[in-house]
């Protein structure tokens, strides 16, 4: 073995053109494998950082959605935590983006509020301080402490050691610090940054948010005890949930399956991981599958040309009395010398692809990365040992499936091959050319089937940028002033400071912009018809002029006025879906909802009446179906006539200024109102829109990539076939040229058997697109699976590029001189 790695080495020194082609084209396939491997492999297969994970389960009711709906209310988890008996312990979470304020200076908080069993559930431990305690899970209001994150700990407090028991301010209270939480730890948000009880709710959300049965607003997670199954386990929840309807019967239509409500378990790892991601790195991990596949297979062809040329030396060594396993593993150990060169490429390759993703991921915003794929960032995956192992087995596996067909041919030659001047006459010869006519097939189907991929995501992308949203984004910036509950004065005064900005033209405020999720939602009644039957929507709380200021058209009606008043009678815009859903064939105009929130005040609900109706606008993720939307005017807030409690927080400007002059002067405008309000979330809606398809994007930029790859490889691959094919038949073209063949029929010739080639990879391609392109579902948009354009097109592009590779030797045959070509005979 150690003679043929000197052999190896010294024999592939004398052909390095095609080391270095070979040894390239490895490492960016491998490379790009162990990219994707990596991120895959943190989503899917690493397990939770959380002592016996695997016993942690999510409790979800289940409906008609991959991982059922999630949320709970505070009455019924509580119900719940009492009547089961499959955990040892059960938790209550719920993710918000509150104001923070210390030593004056107000910020946005990623904040957790969390039941008090939550972090023993998990097995963590603070690292200094104290958790929760069971007995500030009993009082509404009464426990005002928290629990910072070690970055916020750093980065406010300085890393202060005696930042335990200082006090730090969240909305209109002073919490104080009980707790620091080890590095690494993040809640479930990834982001998180403080954590509070949950009986402190009614502090920063709507009050009664701990008793009021229809605020769904919490997830659960517990953990099963040891001697609990997983099956077991599923089979109690219909006998609990029972019980819970009995102590908390609540509920809600989202909730219920087939007419009953019911719960189920999913494994914690799977409910913090959208389905639509995992699908789709399992997609892209299956793309770069291919691309490598393509990878192998142009290394063994350009491997079986290099056999060819080494017929006579091995045909001599046959002679001396080397074995065929000799020969075999001669050839074996100089493919698995080049492949195992390229893994060392490929951790180059696969750091920068690595660094990419972390960039060019999808924004958050754009609703495909849930917040949960972040919790561990997972796109700062590192290149661990598991990654390594993955690194090195590829090319292995590469490095074998490469060389074997080379190698098997190379050990098929005999004393006869010695005494042949043209192999390329022989039928060896030709059943060469025939393999690597195989091989180059594979390549071009393979190609097109990533081409196919590629330009299905492109169109996706096209039909995401140029959608009607329903809104005009030209000019408009919009920004959160996080001021909580003020009285509507307060918001009168900061709209007045706004619009009186110097190249200001319009200004707003609103509760929900578009292309940003989390709007809330609440179930309408409609005037005559029976209560139960409601119309679930977004709403959007609205000063006049808001819809103007966003381009959002009037169809129908009239908008909000400033006579719109909390002492007028109250009066509602709904969106187009709203109007069809509540009042098919009807004109909406004059009719009536109310909402079936109770109000603060304890009040009873007042009907209100339709004035207009909109344009239905894209809220949320771009590939999300519209929800029927209503407009509340916030000069007319619900409860008490003193704050306005959906808070309309957000200011949408139209503006020549640019972005940062904006933001700047609205900061001194809110804080001639509200000192302690921070500004965020500021960015020109143009830019929101960016993020809510920068999924399409990074798909279309990433599989382009792949393809581009791929198509390149294949190129080189049927240049190579041609190459090869000329000068086998050398004295062949030198008898046609000599017989007086023009340089067309040469061409002809030597492109024929290129050209069936082609084709034959080409149908194959299409049939391999068609019955894979649906695997792409989740990452089209406003593209069929089998769109036809694109497959005409793509075909197209490839017969272009692969014929051009087959003319450049088809070229050079017609050069070929008929003496010399007859003389070597």
């Amino acid at each position: 073995m150690l003679q043929d790695l000197k052999y190896a080495i010294r024999s592939l020194g004398k052909s390095p053109g095609l080391v270095a082609v070979v040894v390239t084209t490895l490492a960016l396939a491998i490379g790009a494998n162990t990219a994707i491997f990596s991120v895959v492999d943190a989503l899917l297969f690493r397990p939770l950082p959380y002592p016996h994970a695997d016993r942690l389960y999510a409790v979800t009711f289940a409906n008609d959605q991959p991982l059922g709906s999630q949320y709970w209310s505070y009455p019924k988890y509580a119900a719940f935590a009492k009547e089961q008996a499959v955990f040892s312990s059960t938790a209550a979470y719920a993710r918000r983006i509150l104001t923070a304020e210390t030593d004056g200076q107000p910020r946005r908080a990623d904040v957790e509020v969390v039941t008090p069993s939550y972090f023993p559930l998990l097995g963590l431990a603070p690292a200094s301080g104290r958790l929760f305690t069971p007995g500030e899970d009993t009082v509404p209001g009464r426990d005002a402490v928290a629990i910072l994150s070690d970055g916020l700990w750093k980065s406010v407090f300085g890393a202060d050691p005696h930042a335990i028991g200082r006090t730090i301010r969240i909305g209109s209270s002073w919490y104080e610090i009980v707790g620091i939480m080890p590095p690494g730890f993040r809640g479930q948000s990834g982001t998180t940054e403080l954590w509070l009880p949950v009986m402190m709710a009614d502090d920063f959300e709507y009050g009664g948010v701990i008793t009021e049965e229809a605020m769904w607003w919490l997830r659960v997670v517990g953990r099963l005890k040891d001697e609990v199954t997983p099956a077991s386990a599923a089979a109690q929840m219909p006998a609990v949930m029972q019980r819970v309807q009995q102590t908390a019967p609540g509920i809600i239509k989202p909730l219920l399956r087939h007419g009953t409500m019911s719960l189920q378990l999913l494994p914690f790892r799977r409910i913090k991981l959208d389905p639509a991601v995992s699908a789709s790195f399992t997609v892209l991990l299956g793309i770069v599958g291919l691309v490598l596949l393509i990878a192998c297979a142009n290394a063994a062809n350009l491997l079986l040309g290099r056999s060819v040329a080494r017929r006579r030396e091995f045909a001599v060594r046959r002679a001396l009395g080397a074995s065929r396993f000799d020969i075999v593993r001669q050839t074996l150990v100089e493919t698995m010398l080049m492949a195992l060169a390229a893994p060392a490429c490929a951790l180059v390759a696969a750091v920068w692809t690595i660094d990419w993703l972390a960039v060019a991921k999808p924004m958050n915003a754009s609703g495909f990365w849930s917040q949960y794929a972040r919790t561990f960032d997972y796109f700062r995956a590192t290149l661990d040992s598991r990654v390594l192992a993955f690194n090195f087995a590829a090319a292995i596996a590469i490095g074998l499936l490469a060389g074997l067909v080379p190698a098997f041919y190379a050990s098929d030659v005999n004393l006869s091959e010695v005494l042949k001047q043209n192999a390329g006459g022989s039928a060896r010869g030709f059943r060469a050319l025939s393999g690597r006519g195989a091989l180059v097939l594979t390549e071009l189907s393979l190609s097109l089937v990533l081409l196919v991929s590629a330009g299905l995501m492109a169109r996706s992308f096209a039909r995401a940028t140029t959608i009607d949203l329903g809104f005009e984004p030209r000019g408009a910036v919009a920004m959160t002033a996080s001021m909580g509950r003020k009285p509507v004065s307060a918001y009168r005064d900061l709209l007045a400071r706004v619009s009186a900005i110097p190249g200001v033209e319009r200004a707003a405020l609103m509760e929900a912009v578009p292309m940003v999720p989390g709007m809330s939602t609440l179930r309408f009644e409609i005037d005559g018809r029976p209560a139960p039957d409601r119309v679930a929507a977004g709403v959007n709380v609205v000063t006049p002029g808001a819809l103007t200021t966003l381009g959002i058209r009037v169809v129908e009606g009239r908008t909000f006025t400033d006579d719109d008043r909390e002492d007028m009678p109250r009066v509602a815009l709904v969106d187009r879906a709203f109007a069809r859903a509540a009042w098919p064939g009807q004109s909406a105009v004059g009719q009536h909802v109310r909402t079936t929130l109770r109000v603060a005040n304890g009040g009873a609900k007042e009907w209100t009446t339709v004035i207009g109706v909109v344009d239905d606008t894209q809220y949320g993720a771009i590939d999300e179906p519209r929800a029927p939307v209503i407009y509340l005017s916030a000069w007319q807030p619900l409860g008490t006539p003193s704050a306005v409690s959906l808070g309309a927080d957000t200011i949408v400007l139209q503006t020549r200024l640019t972005m940062d002059r904006a933001a700047s002067a609205v900061r001194e405008a809110v804080r001639a109102v509200d000192p302690s309000a921070p500004i965020s979330d500021v960015a020109t809606m143009q830019e929101r829109i960016d993020g809510a398809t920068a999924k399409y994007r990074f798909a279309g930029i990433l599989v382009g990539a792949l393809a581009v790859l791929a198509l390149f490889v294949a190129t080189i691959g049927t240049y190579a076939v041609i190459a090869f094919a000329v000068a086998s038949r050398t004295r062949e073209i030198g008898i046609h040229v000599a017989l007086g063949a023009t340089r067309r029929d040469v061409v002809g010739l030597v492109m024929r058997g290129g050209v069936r080639l082609i084709f034959a990879g080409v149908a194959l391609g299409v049939a391999g697109a068609c019955a894979s392109s649906r695997a792409l579902s989740s990452l089209l948009f406003g593209v069929t699976p089998h769109d036809p354009w694109t497959f005409v097109t793509v075909s197209l592009l490839l017969i272009t590029v692969a014929l051009i590779a087959a003319y450049v030797p088809a070229r050079r045959a017609v050069r070929v001189d008929p003496l010399v070509a007859l003389r070597s005979e």
